[in-house]
This record gives structure tokens, C-alpha cells and sequence, in this order.
């Protein structure tokens, strides 16, 4: 599935989200770092890459938003 986000690839955060995509209806803006998936930390944008490739229908995201830890619940 895809996520719908131009992502900075070194930094994991949001540079821009795509109108009608699974990030924008969860609500995820620009400038949200994506911090965990599913309870387990992400350490690179490989690692984001390997866990949408298993197709998940949905999925809980932890992110970064003005210092703030959130999770949103995105489902593909």
C-alpha cells in the first residue's frame, strides 16, 4: 500500500501529503516525523519501505508533531 507522503528519506519527516491519499484521511500533515510503526521504532526509511511491502490493511504510526509523540491509525 501506499502511505501517500513525500518523505524526507534521512530524517523520516513529512515534506508534503498527498489530497485524498491513507495519510492526509488519518490526518498526517507536513512536518510530522514518523517515529514507530505498529510499537516498533523506526530506525531508517528502508525499514518503512520492508513493512508497507507486507501489504498490512492498516497500521498504527507513532509520530512527532511539535515535540508531541501521537499515534494515528491509518488503514490502506
Amino acid at each position: 500500500p501506499r502511505l501517500g507522503v513525500m518523505l524526507d528519506k534521512e530524517t523520516l519527516i513529512i515534506q508534503q501529503v498527498e489530497a485524498i491519499s491513507a495519510a492526509s484521511v488519518a490526518g498526517l500533515q507536513a512536518g510530522d516525523r514518523l517515529v514507530a510503526v505498529d510499537g516498533t521504532q523506526l530506525q531508517n526509511y528502508t525499514q518503512l519501505q520492508n513493512y508497507l511491502n507486507h501489504r498490512p490493511s492498516s497500521a498504527v504510526f507513532t509520530i512527532n508533531r511539535n515535540n508531541q509523540l501521537q499515534t494515528v491509525q491509518i488503514n490502506f
